[in-house]
């Protein structure tokens, strides 16, 4: 029998995952490191055409390019190609960043320590706005703990967010009848807003989301009219923006 008991429980498991999260198409493969030793396609590459998946079709596959990425690097650490610890200036002379410290190298960027998150130290800006993505209500998820789709962009509220930027924010898609949602963040929000809101002596930053289903993944989803949304809220909210704004209303506390 070998795997054969094996096999058919996953293609169950397979089928019933599919329909629960209304996947279109899966290709799996199942290797022991030296052989595949399972290969099946389930579902269509494309619904309209109704074309099945085949075993050689490609998958984008979003950021677990990064792992690949990392994995590659310390293979050519290994065989003596590239040092770790070596500036990055060494493999990408075009890799220039204006800094007083120590090369960057690439420890420092497969690490997160490199220190070049944003610019927003050299521009010392009065104020800041970051769009980004964020978790969106999918298949077997809490509407607790994520944002929903086509209930317009996410406006984020923290401990770090400056309340003069969200309130105005708030204020300004209220007047223009623009549907949005709060969204807590408690601690960093992990984008950029984060880096910005704590550079220097702290920059006064606002942080908009686009709700975004499946992050990640190669089937991300978001709805066009809460991108729509996102970009008129920024471009109203910056037309709001005046030197009284600036000078009173930013002034932490």
């Amino acid at each position: 029998m070998g795997f054969q008991e094996t096999f058919n429980h996953i293609d169950e498991f397979v089928a019933q995952s599919m329909e629960q999260h209304n996947t279109p198409g899966i290709a799996l493969a199942i290797t022991d490191r030296s052989r595949t030793i399972h290969l099946r396609t389930y579902g269509y590459a494309n619904l309209d055409s109704r074309l099945p998946i085949a075993p050689d079709h490609l998958f984008q596959i979003g950021s677990i390019t990064k792992a690949f990425t990392a994995i590659a690097i310390v293979q050519l650490n290994e065989t003596g190609q590239l040092d770790l610890h070596a500036p990055v200036t060494e493999y990408l002379p075009w890799f220039q960043v204006k800094s007083k410290y120590i090369p960057i190298t690439p420890h420092h960027l497969l690490s997160h320590t490199a220190g070049i998150i944003t610019g927003t130290h050299g521009l010392n800006p009065d104020a800041g706005l970051v769009m980004d993505v964020t978790f969106a209500k999918g298949p077997g998820v809490s509407n607790q703990q994520v944002m929903i789709l086509n209930n317009g962009p996410t406006i984020g509220i923290g401990p770090t967010n400056h309340p003069g930027i969200h309130h105005m924010l708030v204020d300004t898609a209220k007047s223009i009848e623009l549907p949005y949602q709060i969204e807590p963040t408690p601690t960093g929000s992990g984008t950029d807003a984060w880096a910005m809101e704590v550079v220097r002596s702290g920059i006064p930053t606002g942080l908009i989301g686009i709700p975004l289903r499946n992050m990640h993944m190669p089937v991300e989803i978001a709805d066009v009219r809460d991108i729509d949304r996102t970009g008129r809220l920024i471009a109203e909210f910056i037309t709001r923006l005046d030197e009284k704004f600036i000078t009173e209303q930013l002034a932490w506390d």
